[in-house]
């Protein structure tokens, strides 16, 4: 039993959702995926006529170039893809500026505006609703561990979050000094107390309403979603083998964070290689596949970090079966 592929994927999750299924549905081990890994590879790759760049997150460049007029493709997006590439680290990244144009075109006048304009709590509410690694991974002695806590119960969530608020000011410079961090653990002390006292200002002697709009709502909503994010990134922590990245981490393939937040769902990737560049985690999982099943690791579809957490929270544990994704035979006879 699976569950329906959603069309609306990006194209390297419709590629490793439907060759893993394809295995799933044959029972046949990793034989298939020379073709899908080299058509993600191609994608990366500028010297192949396949290279397909991220410009926007809501859509495909390939559908870009295929429905746009072609007067619009010639003197505008081709014309754009070439002058950003120039720019970027990695000629597939023309997201980033693209990102960056819209933010200095929406999220900075609108802030500007409500300071030194006009205020008011329609405009301020939206600003704020628009806005919205580290190496020790998730391990028993790394401060954000998730293995000391009952992930399906709700106070132990709200006790998790209310640490991350209030103490971790003064927990993480203090962590860092014992893992001799010095500089870094100087660089959080500063810039966490100088965030604070840059807001408490603007909020006492500059426009309060804007501050709480601008500045605090959307801090508080930023480290609430964080700190639910990693809950639901390592809900699933093996107790025999907690320093795995494969027992303490997940993959989700088929989500919106894929689209939207640079491959997110991928976590499990991540944790192998924190520097792996984001448009190489889908590819990184086929290749790997035989080592994810041996490992036992952990892959779910059509479920984000935010609904696991509330199934978690629900006891749905039938729920969570339903959305994993088999990888391997041993994974294939356990599923529903």
């Amino acid at each position: 039993m699976h569950l329906p592929v959603d069309p609306q994927l990006t194209l390297p999750d419709l590629l490793v959702i439907k060759e893993l299924l394809r295995q799933n549905a044959q029972e046949n081990e990793y034989s298939t995926s020379k073709d899908t890994i080299q058509k993600l590879k191609s994608l990366n790759d500028t010297s192949d006529p396949e290279f397909d760049p991220t410009v926007f997150q809501f859509w495909e460049t390939c559908l870009l170039r295929e429905r746009l007029p072609l007067p619009i493709r010639q003197h505008l997006l081709e014309p754009y893809i070439r002058w950003v590439q120039g720019i970027v680290r990695f000629p597939t990244d023309v997201v980033m500026v693209t990102h960056l144009l819209l933010y200095l075109t929406t999220s900075v006048p609108s802030a500007l505006w409500l300071y030194c304009y006009h205020f008011n709590w329609i405009h301020g509410l939206l600003h704020w609703i628009v806005h919205m690694h580290h190496v020790e991974g998730n391990w028993p002695r790394d401060l954000n561990s998730t293995m000391w806590c009952d992930r399906d119960s709700i106070a132990d969530f709200a006790r998790y979050v209310g640490r991350f608020f209030f103490p971790i000011s003064l927990d993480l410079p203090v962590y860092l000094l014992r893992r001799s961090q010095y500089y870094t653990s100087f660089k959080t002390a500063f810039w966490e107390l100088s965030n604070y006292l840059a807001i408490a200002l603007l909020f006492r002697y500059g426009q309060a309403q804007v501050t709480r709009c601008v500045f605090l709502l959307p801090l508080w909503t930023l480290r609430a979603g964080l700190m639910a994010g990693n809950w639901g990134q390592h809900a699933f922590v093996d107790p025999n083998d907690p320093l795995s990245d494969f027992r303490s981490s997940i993959t989700l393939i088929d989500v919106a964070s894929n689209r939207f937040c640079f491959h997110d769902g991928y976590h499990t990737s991540h944790h192998l290689h924190p520097r792996r560049h984001w448009r190489e985690h889908p590819v990184a999982l086929l290749q790997d596949q035989e080592r994810y099943s041996d490992e036992r690791a952990l892959v779910f579809q059509n479920l984000d970090y935010l609904m696991l957490t509330v199934k978690l929270f629900r006891k749905n544990y039938a729920h969570l079966a339903r959305c994993m994704l088999p990888i391997g035979a041993e994974q294939r006879s356990m599923t529903l």
